[in-house]
């Protein structure tokens, strides 16, 4: 069961271990006729956030990192041949991954000492990529996405990471 800490006046002084109901019950004592809804991250009451999950889980899949993310592996198989660096940031606390994102950035995101490493990076840099496809002038928008050896290996080198990083 997912618990929050309260972020919201609304709902009286900051405590957590609160569940979607607690919210609820407190609406009520109150006579806050605000709807109640939650989601893996946030209590809203009338779409307006209202707490944060607490971190019990973490991120553990590829897929979880990445729709944190809001890439897909097929742009990181495209962006494997292109000559930036597209790379995917985590933030690691207690062994657990609470929160991602992707960049170009050409910081290298080594801020391990405040949680933050990076987890994976595709790209050429500042050479062209010399594969068959990219020497023929080919555009990887147009067939790297579909090339399912690559973008199933690039599902497991990200999940190794997760796992060596999370244990």
């Amino acid at each position: 069961m997912t618990t929050y800490k309260n972020t919201s006046e609304q709902f009286g002084a900051a405590v957590g271990g609160l569940t979607v109901e607690d919210y609820r019950k407190q609406a009520e004592i109150n006579g806050d006729k605000s709807v109640i809804t939650a989601d893996d991250e946030h209590v809203y009451a009338d779409g307006v956030e209202v707490g944060d999950a607490e971190r019990e889980i973490g991120m553990k899949t590829t897929q979880a990192v990445l729709a944190k993310c809001g890439i897909t592996l097929n742009e990181l198989a495209i962006a494997s041949h292109q000559q930036n660096y597209t790379k995917i940031i985590v933030h690691v606390e207690n062994g657990k991954i609470y929160a991602a994102f992707a960049t170009e950035s050409i910081n290298e995101y080594d801020c391990r000492p405040f949680g933050w490493t990076m987890l994976y990076k595709v790209g050429t840099g500042s050479c062209r990529c010399n594969c068959d496809a990219c020497v023929e002038g080919d555009d990887p928008a147009d067939w790297a996405d579909g090339d399912y050896e690559v973008l199933a290996a690039i599902d497991e080198a990200i999940q190794d990471k997760i796992d060596a990083l999370i244990g």
